[in-house]
């Protein structure tokens, strides 16, 4: 808990001092658009197969005027799904009985039940332009307690693994790393099942922020 909220405040630093140079999914989130910009909402089969988007959105709210966005495989409630709530809130929500917080600015993504093919839920970045990128993320446990489950996460570049580690329940893990990119080469944030290979209480809370260090020449 301690290393995601160190590096989570070292990302959201980097990220107010570059300001508009950087792309960062909490403030760049879609509630209407898939994708938006930069950003993709989808899903795969396998780490390095094919990308899906998601294509059912809608917004729920609790009684405290708080609300949250949904990006999911399917209307009202199947999964994968991504669940974000915005800046905007007055305040937290909770679930499981407080064991679950989801503050202003928290970004959950969830995978689907085992006996279904969407094993993956994934996060895209799309470069816009040929040059040196700064990647950042970090991911830690949806819950604090039980029921959270295990999880598995990735970072791939084109298809390529770049990073890869199966997580415990309540943990988490951090990446960064320089990458030359082209106009159109993605970056996909992908999260699993876990070691398990079980759904129930997999989901992982996500930053991601991607910074452009210099322009490249054309080839």
């Amino acid at each position: 808990m301690m290393r995601f909220s160190l590096f989570l405040s070292v990302v959201l630093a980097a990220a107010i001092a570059r300001g508009a140079d950087s792309y960062n999914i909490i403030q760049d989130f879609s509630a209407t658009e898939n994708p938006s910009g930069v950003w993709s909402y989808g899903w795969k089969e396998t780490v390095d197969g094919e990308f899906h988007l998601l294509t059912s959105p809608r917004t729920q709210a609790d009684d405290f005027g708080n609300i949250w966005n949904i990006w999911e495989y399917q209307s009202y409630g199947v999964q994968p799904a991504f669940l974000y709530f915005p800046l905007t809130n007055p305040g937290t929500v909770t679930s499981e009985g407080g064991v679950g917080q989801y503050p202003p600015g928290t970004l959950v993504m969830a995978t689907r039940h085992e006996s279904t093919s969407q094993n993956f839920i994934v996060l895209r970045f799309t470069a816009p332009s040929r040059g040196l990128y700064e990647i950042s993320a970090a991911v830690q446990s949806h819950l604090d307690g039980p029921p959270s489950g295990d999880t598995d996460f990735h970072v791939v570049d084109n298809g390529h693994i770049l990073f890869s580690e199966f997580l415990a329940p309540v943990s988490g893990t951090s990446f960064s790393r320089q990458r030359n990119l082209s106009a159109g080469d993605t970056i996909d944030f992908v999260m699993g099942r876990g070691a398990d290979g079980i759904e129930y209480g997999s989901a992982l809370k996500i930053q991601a922020v991607i910074t452009p260090v210099r322009d490249l020449p054309a080839h």
